[in-house]
């Protein structure tokens, strides 16, 4: 498997934690210019998928997948409108967040 089909296979597990409410780490669904976007923190999705009990074994899997590997994947797919944003969630200022369009990510897979 490809780095990038790894780092994919990462971003539709942490969007699974995020669907189910087990992701307790900042994003936060809104628009990017009109269009549907989720905003994410990369890094924040990593280290929850690091320490995360509840995707222990799955992990053990994609453990080599690092935020920056991701972040390649991510913007290789054409999933990405922005980097670098900055949104207030849950009323608190939150920088460096991706803004990942949410028709794409249906495209290749990740549902919400």
């Amino acid at each position: 498997m490809h780095a990038d089909d790894f780092a994919l296979a990462v971003l539709r597990i942490g969007c699974a934690e995020i669907r189910s409410g087990l992701y307790h780490g900042r994003f936060l669904f809104d628009e990017w210019n009109g269009q549907p976007c989720l905003y994410l923190k990369h890094t924040e999705l990593i280290r929850h998928l690091q320490e995360s009990p509840s995707i222990k074994d799955h992990w053990q899997h994609y453990r080599s997948v690092t935020a920056l590997h991701l972040k390649r994947a991510i913007v290789a797919h054409g999933l990405l409108f922005s980097e670098e944003t900055e949104r207030q969630i849950n009323g608190e200022r939150a920088t460096h967040l991706l803004a990942l369009n949410l028709a794409r990510l249906t495209e290749v897979g990740i549902y919400f």
